[in-house]
């Protein structure tokens, strides 16, 4: 009888654990399911609607870039991990200037002549990052933000590869480059 009531426990043990597996593999696909079409849709720019502004005055519209490898970094000149980090993403955009890789620096709610004051005092090198403004933080707001600063790594299809949330270094941007660029 003893016996019959230990195989009966872990039976319904085993149940649980299986249900419980399920259910937390259930709603973390739904979060990432939801985290990428918020993030497509703040690439997808509909016909009228205006896309960004970089430091010329030019309009750039992210979806644009559908077809490539995109990475995606918010910034702001109040940010304390901006400055290397964004010196990290113009050495990456120089490594992959004749790629199909395109490194985009999203600035948060800041005017441009106070992102080209931070840009100038921080040493920006010459490069091929295409700095945005947005003044509305739309960007962020659309890929969920709450931390700084943030990257977002899309594939192809504009899919999220990786949601960065706080500093990344360059060594890592390269393996996440090189896997997206194997898994293709």
């Amino acid at each position: 009888m003893k016996k019959q009531s230990i195989i009966t426990i872990l039976l319904l043990v085993s149940i649980l654990a299986v249900a419980g597996y399920v259910a937390v593999e259930f709603v973390h696909k739904r979060t990432l399911e939801k985290e990428n079409n918020q993030a497509l849709q703040a690439l997808v720019v509909e016909e009228g609607q205006a896309g960004f502004t970089d430091l010329n005055g030019n309009n750039v519209k992210l979806n644009d870039y559908l077809g490539d490898i995109l990475v995606v970094n918010s910034w702001a000149s109040w940010c304390p991990f901006c400055v290397a980090e964004l010196n990290d993403f113009a050495k990456l955009a120089n490594e992959y200037a004749d790629s199909d890789v395109h490194v985009l620096a999203i600035n948060r709610k800041e005017s441009k002549e106070q992102a080209q004051r931070f840009m100038k005092s921080a040493k920006l090198p010459e490069n091929k990052i295409v700095f945005l403004l947005d003044p509305d933080d739309r960007y962020y707001e659309k890929i969920g933000g709450f931390g700084m600063p943030e990257t977002v790594f899309y594939d192809k299809d504009g899919v999220i590869f990786l949601h960065k949330r706080g500093p990344i270094k360059l060594d890592e941007m390269r393996e996440v480059i090189e896997l997206m660029k194997n898994n293709d």
